[in-house]
């Protein structure tokens, strides 16, 4: 996972244990009636992952996820084509251009 993948799926963790927090501090002014609203699971964010909220913050992190990992593979097959083009421009003696005439 890229630097950029870890910090938007940290921040989106984030942002949902924040709500999550307001959501149980909200929902314990209604006691029981309140309780259903969030998610009590030891160790949970307090947002329902089946709900409209937990929809969103999955698909977000899902999104971010798969963009790092398509950006990983299209980062691990352009490493070796640019040291390919590097070796070739040495070997003909073209340090300063690349792909050139």
């Amino acid at each position: 996972m890229l630097l950029s993948d870890v910090a938007g799926v940290g921040t989106t963790g984030l942002a949902e244990n924040v709500q999550g927090n307001v959501y149980k501090a909200v929902a314990s002014f209604f006691g029981p009636l309140g309780s259903k609203f969030i998610d009590a699971a030891p160790g949970g964010s307090g947002v329902r992952t089946l709900g409209i909220t937990g929809l969103v913050y999955g698909s977000v992190k899902g999104v971010t996820r798969l963009a790092g990992g398509t950006v990983n593979a299209v980062l691990a097959g352009v490493v070796p084509l640019v040291r390919h083009l590097l070796r070739l421009a040495r070997s003909q003696g073209r340090f300063g251009v690349v792909i050139g005439p």
